[in-house]
């Protein structure tokens, strides 16, 4: 991942590709699901 490809994704000029979803997610702490979809699914914990 590079400055100039996230700068990208967050003018929405460009999405990230599949291959960069899942180290996205790690990096972010979120569910990649969530990067997909925008759709956030509680825990059980956290309920």
């Amino acid at each position: 991942m590079t400055v100039q490809a996230v700068s990208l994704w967050e003018n929405d000029s460009a999405i990230p590709t599949c291959d960069k979803i899942i180290p996205l997610a790690n990096i972010l702490g979120c569910d990649p699901m969530w990067l997909l979809t925008g759709a956030y699914k509680q825990n059980q914990e956290e309920a």
